[in-house]
Order: structure tokens, then C-alpha cells, then sequence
């Protein structure tokens, strides 16, 4: 079972995501929206991926994304964004994101998702 952080806002839908989720995967899905709480959590929990909205309540996310990495560097991230890829690859390159999603996540985007995760927890 994947245990998976999910880090959202009160204003973004991620119903899709989470229905994707809970009905293709084996998961374990914990939810907060604060980055401060997901970066405490983040120590004790031993998640296997965080996932999070761009658009974060109490910091952005390029700083959770930096602070995440430095709380633990080995853990892997994919970031809900609906920004271009190569705006999305320049915001945070070297932050070792492991994916963007789309708004409209689909099946397909999970997939390849929880394959770069298999392959990179193999490697």
C-alpha cells in the first residue's frame, strides 16, 4: 500500500484525484491543508509521496517544495499545477519534483505517476 500525503486547499477540487486514487490504487490518503502541519507530518508519518496543490494556504508551494526537500530529501513529490510544462520544469527545477498533474488529473497521468515511483523506489 502507497501511503500518500495530499496537501490541498480549500478551493481546489481534487475529488477527481482522490477518486482516481481510492478506486485503481492501493492507498493510504491522508489530507491537511497547511503546508506547516504536511512538513510536520512529513518526519513521523513515512509517506511514500506527497502530493500537492500549487496553490497553497500558508506558503507557496515552491517554498513547500523547498522545505520538503530539505526535511527529507529522499521523499517524493508531484505538484497539482495547470501552469506549462516548461514554466512548471523552470519553477522547480533541481527540487527533484517527481510529476506535474493537471487541474483534470486523469487515470492515465496517476499511472505514469506511480510507475516513475516504482521505478525511482527500485533504483
Amino acid at each position: 500500500m502507497t501511503k500518500i500525503l495530499l496537501l490541498n486547499t480549500k478551493n481546489s477540487n481534487v475529488s477527481p484525484l482522490k477518486n482516481i486514487l481510492n478506486q485503481y490504487f492501493e492507498v493510504d490518503l491522508i489530507e491537511t491543508q497547511s503546508g506547516e502541519e504536511a512538513l510536520e507530518m512529513i518526519i513521523d508519518e513515512g509517506f511514500d509521496l506527497v502530493i500537492s496543490h500549487a496553490d497553497i494556504m500558508d506558503m507557496t508551494s515552491l517554498e513547500f517544495s523547498t522545505q520538503l526537500v530539505m526535511k527529507n530529501p529522499m521523499l517524493s513529490q508531484a505538484i497539482v499545477s495547470s501552469i506549462s510544462k516548461k514554466e512548471f520544469h523552470n519553477r522547480y527545477e533541481g527540487l527533484g519534483i517527481l510529476g506535474q498533474l493537471s487541474e483534470n488529473v486523469s487515470k492515465s497521468e496517476i499511472d505514469n505517476l506511480f510507475a516513475l515511483l516504482s521505478e525511482f523506489n527500485q533504483g
